[in-house]
């Protein structure tokens, strides 16, 4: 089975996303004409545990100012914009959903960092880039999506350059026995799901060029948050501005499952830090 584009497409492309944020913030008080980059955070960051994860993967890494930095599944730009305004470096995000795209664009420009991000629309599989051109891949939340792992981590090897690192949030097969509950956040109804162990996906990077330099089990930390958000959804609904504008209409039962399938390790979530390996130097030929 290839990888189901269209159907990925599908699934992510709500529909007026950047008229709900808008709405949203207005809701919350804010003033469109004077955003500051915080005031997007309920809303930006389309992973598990948004900015806290986000902040936790960047501590992996020892970033330095002017940094070429590749986000590869950027959704609509909180990462990238986070990253480039914490660490003075310039982020690129891509991402295959052309409604991302536009969203991150409109968004960067309203908090003013349109110098800092710019954003690409592109499949992880076949990125739009050169190689060697990136100092450093972060990809959170995207592999689960796509069932040739193999080519996704060599395509982010391929773009990165000799001594690249990858900064990853991952969703992998938990160690709890049966299907995880549909729908959840990527996958109505697990047919565009692709979920791989912890040692297989640790197999698949290594395979790709790369060595694992740090692998920390997030699990508990997210089943505790999903925890929360599963019974305040219930109590009170969604908030004006929240990842639910990105989840659509089912996005309760998705934060409902969600706290399930990490509760009984049907999940499990992951951060790491893997580098490039070092190339041994080519054996010179003497003339016999």
């Amino acid at each position: 089975m290839s990888d189901k584009i269209q159907d990925i497409d599908k699934h992510y492309s709500i529909g007026r996303i950047m008229d709900s944020i808008i709405q949203g913030l207005k809701a919350k008080g804010k003033d469109i004409n004077n955003l500051k980059p915080e005031d997007l955070t309920p809303v930006d960051e389309f992973h598990t545990r948004g900015r806290i994860s986000t902040m936790e993967l960047a501590e992996l890494f020892e970033f330095k100012p002017g940094l070429k930095v590749l986000d590869v599944g950027c959704g609509i730009g909180g990462s990238a914009r986070y990253i480039a305004r914490t660490f003075s470096c310039h982020v690129v995000g891509t991402d295959l959903i052309q409604e991302y795209m536009d969203a991150a664009s409109q968004l960067a420009e309203l908090v003013g960092m349109s110098e800092h991000v710019s954003f690409k629309q592109g499949n992880a599989l076949e990125l739009p880039f050169d190689s060697g051109s990136f100092d450093l891949v972060v990809t959170e939340h995207v592999q689960m999506n796509l069932k040739d792992k193999n080519k996704f981590y060599n395509e982010i090897a391929r773009v990165l350059n000799s001594k690249g690192s990858m900064l990853f949030h991952d969703v992998f097969q938990g160690a709890g026995n049966g299907k995880p509950y549909y729908p959840v956040p990527w996958d109505e109804d697990g047919t565009i799901s692709s979920l791989l162990t912890q040692e297989e996906a640790k197999e698949i990077i290594a395979n790709a060029g790369f060595e694992v330099k740090k692998w920390i089990d997030k699990t508990r930390d997210s089943s505790d948050s999903f925890k929360t958000a599963a019974a305040r959804v219930q109590k009170s609904g969604h908030p004006p501005l929240g990842l639910h504008i990105l989840m659509g209409d089912t996005a309760k039962d998705k934060v409902v499952n969600m706290s399930k399938n990490l509760e009984e390790q049907k999940l499990s979530i992951v951060q790491g830090l893997a580098e490039k390996k070092s190339q041994p130097d080519s054996k010179l030929n003497f003339p016999g």
